[in-house]
């Protein structure tokens, strides 16, 4: 997975959505194996490459955000865990605002 990884970032391809679920994925399973900080590193590099090509007001961002935070929030690092679900709540009801029952 880390060479997809690698892969997709050399040819500027981290920031397409079929790739974000699958990262956000392998995130979580590097936090099931014991390896958290590996899994929040690739998630914050993703986190910056969906700023530089989208925003950081997109879902896609959100997502990220809040996959950090449950990563957060299963190494028992509850500050950070509440920062991270915090972005991803705002961005959810500011595109959502029109449908609450989505958020």
């Amino acid at each position: 997975m880390e060479k997809s990884i690698s892969l997709l970032d050399q040819f500027n391809l981290l920031h397409i959505n079929d790739s974000i679920p699958q990262i956000a994925n392998y995130a979580m399973f590097l936090t099931e194996q014991q390896e958290p900080e590996r899994g929040i590193s690739e998630l914050q590099k993703l986190s910056g490459i969906i700023k530089e090509y989208h925003s950081d007001d997109c879902l896609d961002y959100a997502k990220v955000q809040e996959t950090l935070a449950t990563i957060y929030l299963m190494t028992a690092n509850l500050p950070q865990a509440k920062t991270h679900f915090k972005r991803a709540f705002k961005i959810y009801e500011k595109i959502w605002a029109d449908e609450p029952e989505m958020i």
